[in-house]
C-alpha cells in the first residue's frame, strides 16, 4: 500500500488567530494604502497556511467564488467590505445574504463556501485573508434561474497564488 499525504488543514479558529495577529501590520505593506485596483501581497506562507493582505479601492470586488479545498478567515484591517453568501432556501431557490464587515470584524468559512466581496466605500478597504491548506484553486460562479449556481471557470495555482 502506498501512503498518500493529505494536506494539513488548520481549523477556522486557528486561521482567525493568524489573521487577527497579522491585521495590525497590514497598513505597512507597500502599495496597500490607496489602491487603484484590487491588489494583494503574500504576507506569510507555510506548508499549513497562506496569508494575504488585500487592498480594495472603492468599487473593488471579486465575483462569486469558492476557495477550492481550503478553509479561510478574513479580518478587515481598514475600511469596510460587504460579503454576499449564496445558500439555498427550503424550496431549493438560491438565497443571497449580505453583511457589512468593518474594521476589526471577521469572516470564517470552510471549504465549499461561495461568496463575493465588494468595497462600497466611502474609502479604500484593507483585509487580511488566511487559507488552509494553501490556496490551490478558486472556482467562479454565476447564479442561473434562481435555483442553481453554475461554475464558469476554475483558476488553478500550481504554486501558491502569486501577488498581484
Amino acid at each position: 500500500m502506498i501512503a498518500t499525504s493529505q494536506p494539513v488543514r488548520l481549523g477556522t479558529a486557528e486561521l482567525l488567530a493568524i489573521a487577527t495577529r497579522l491585521a495590525p501590520s497590514a497598513q505597512s505593506w507597500p502599495g496597500m494604502q490607496d489602491p487603484e485596483i484590487r491588489s494583494w501581497h503574500t504576507v506569510a506562507a507555510t506548508d499549513r497556511y497562506q496569508a494575504f493582505v488585500i487592498a480594495w479601492p472603492v468599487g473593488g470586488a471579486i465575483e462569486l467564488h469558492d476557495h477550492g479545498d481550503s478553509a479561510g478567515a478574513v479580518v478587515v484591517a481598514g475600511g469596510s467590505l460587504v460579503e454576499t453568501v449564496v445558500g439555498h432556501e427550503e424550496g431549493g431557490s438560491l438565497q443571497m445574504t449580505s453583511r457589512k464587515v468593518t474594521r476589526g470584524d471577521h469572516l470564517v468559512f470552510g471549504p465549499g463556501h461561495v461568496h463575493d466581496i465588494v468595497n462600497h466605500g466611502p474609502g479604500p478597504a484593507l483585509s487580511v485573508h488566511v487559507y488552509s491548506p494553501v490556496l490551490r484553486s478558486m472556482t467562479f460562479f454565476e447564479p442561473r434561474d434562481r435555483e442553481m449556481l453554475v461554475a464558469v471557470r476554475t483558476e488553478e495555482f500550481s504554486t501558491p497564488a502569486a501577488d498581484r
